[in-house]
């Protein structure tokens, strides 16, 4: 079988048959980067490696004249090694373009986008060639943010938030919410005898198991605008259990959602999520068209139940020419052979969703608002804020999204009331560390936003005054605590108004004058 099989490495800006390859490795999964590692002969041993950097590279297999597959990538590293027989030996280490993500680091917000709209926003960026093809509905999020992550780390949570998958076809990435009508399905013929086999579609090992896991999933979250709520979904994994108490559940009891029309397709996702670590094969091969996502149909098993229709996740290729130190790279000795994971054909394989990078601590940030206006605020509340290190963002009433403000003391129609202002700098907090639920637990002073007591002389003064809105002017009620000076001090802009229900007393021990 190994007659006619061939390696063919061309890097573009190289004459093509400036390598041969020796042997390759090549390890891929769904929704991950791939890394194809290779170790090529040349008769040249000037090559500049810096050259080599970001270099586009196709590698294919070519068996009987036929193109099995080719691959595409950019070059992530490379190593000179030694030299024999007037041939130099390269190992090139070979990624997909969008491993470029993972060398730009952000801090950002997304603002009124579904994940697919900041998806593509990203693949635009670094340049990436992809098709998106979705089947389902994807709700528009009020704020997403990319918090100290690569744009790597930021893409492959989304995709498994999402419940999306991406994977790779030549040099074009595709991304789906269900890919099992974009993969045409491939015949294999199974055969333990791999050393009999003349075609490259023969599997000569298959394994099934079972693994136990959880029964039963339960995610239960909290929206502050309808707290009486109890925001709970379930699904089951295991259709027994239904109706009946388990002990076997996986609760989450931040559940990443405010609405029950969000809250289903999440929980849905992660069912499946769960359900495709149920059942899940192994197997060997010789055919290197089997790749991440790809469905293949298995005939000639002696076991009934697999001849039928199973999907890759994660594949490890790997292929050795020993001729190539000679001119004939395609003589006996190049082999070819694959391990490989996979589940049902019939059911979109999900990620389990990654969690996000947790806030580490408070921050600072300003409260913003239109052009013109001293205070912003919506029926709740809530104000507006810019944080100091968001470099996209205007600083006005598009900024970030509506924080609530927490206050000293609150109850239903009572309690503390006081709204920071525009320009104030305030303190944010996180609910549990989620970067997407910020909180502003506080304000604070600083070189433009002056204390309004003279200090440290006034270092005994305790302070509650305001400003006029849009004018001249400021309430004020002040207590003086030094000793022998003892004050209470009230001073009103305009008008005072008392309203008593019933007595009023006032016991004064000294003189009382009124004016």
């Amino acid at each position: 079988m190994n007659d006619g099989l061939h390696f063919l490495c061309h890097i573009i800006d190289l004459p093509e048959k400036t390598f041969a390859v020796a042997e390759f490795s090549l390890q891929e999964e769904l929704s991950e980067l791939f890394a194809l590692s290779l170790t090529l002969v040349s008769k040249r041993a000037d090559i500049d490696l810096e050259s080599l950097l970001l270099q586009s590279v196709k590698f294919r297999v070519v068996f009987n004249d036929v193109e099995q597959r080719q691959v595409s990538g950019i070059i992530s590293q490379a190593v000179l090694g030694d030299t024999h027989a007037h041939r130099t030996i390269y190992y090139l280490t070979v990624r997909p373009a969008l491993w470029r993500m993972n060398l730009n680091q952000d801090s950002r917000i997304y603002h009124r986008q579904s994940v697919p709209e900041i998806l593509t926003s990203l693949l635009k960026k670094h340049r990436i060639l992809f098709d998106c093809q979705l089947d389902e509905f994807h709700y528009t999020r009020e704020y997403v943010t990319q918090k100290r992550e690569s744009d790597y780390d930021f893409f492959v949570r989304l995709v498994a938030e999402e419940g999306l998958n991406f994977w790779f076809e030549d040099d074009k990435l595709f991304f789906s919410d269900s890919h099992l009508g974009m993969t045409a399905n491939l015949p294999l013929v199974y055969n333990p005898q791999i050393e009999t086999a003349t075609e490259m579609n023969v599997m000569n090992q298959a394994r099934l198991g079972v693994s136990t896991t959880p029964m039963r999933i339960i995610y239960k979250d909290y929206n502050p605008r309808n707290p009486a709520y109890r925001l709970t979904h379930r699904a089951n994994i295991d259709a027994r259990v239904e109706g009946q108490e388990t002990l076997f559940a996986l609760f989450e009891s931040y559940g990443r959602f405010q609405k029950d029309a969000e809250a289903k397709p999440f929980v849905q996702r992660q069912q499946q999520a769960v359900q495709n670590q149920r059942q899940a094969g192994s197997g060997q091969s010789n055919c290197f068209k089997l790749m991440p996502g790809k469905i293949f149909d298995l005939s000639e098993h002696p076991v009934d139940a697999m001849n039928t229709r199973w999907q890759i996740v994660t594949i490890r290729h790997h292929g050795k020419c020993p001729q190539a130190w000679q001119e004939n790279s395609g003589e006996s000795g190049t082999y070819l052979h694959n391990e490989f994971s996979f589940i049902s054909g019939y059911s979109d394989w999900r990620a389990l969703y990654r969690y996000k990078p947790l806030a580490d601590g408070d921050e600072a940030a300003t409260v913003v608002g239109p052009e013109g206006e001293e205070i912003y605020v919506n029926e709740e509340g809530c104000i507006r804020i810019h944080f100091h290190w968001d470099r996209y963002g205007k600083a006005n009433e598009n900024a970030a999204c509506w924080v609530r403000f927490t206050q000293g003391w609150n109850g239903s129609g009572y309690g503390f009331m006081a709204i920071p202002r525009i320009g104030q700098e305030v303190i944010v907090s996180y609910l549990n560390g989620d970067i997407d639920r910020p909180i502003v637990t506080g304000c604070t002073y600083n070189g433009l936003n002056r204390p309004p007591l003279n200090l440290p002389a006034e270092k005994t003064r305790t302070t509650f005054k305001t400003q006029t809105h849009k004018g001249e002017g400021f309430n004020e009620l002040r207590f003086e605590d030094a000793k022998d000076q003892e004050e209470i001090y009230l001073h009103g802009q305009k008008d005072l108004t008392a309203h008593i229900q019933h007595d009023a007393y006032w016991h004064i021990k000294h003189d009382h004058k009124q004016r």
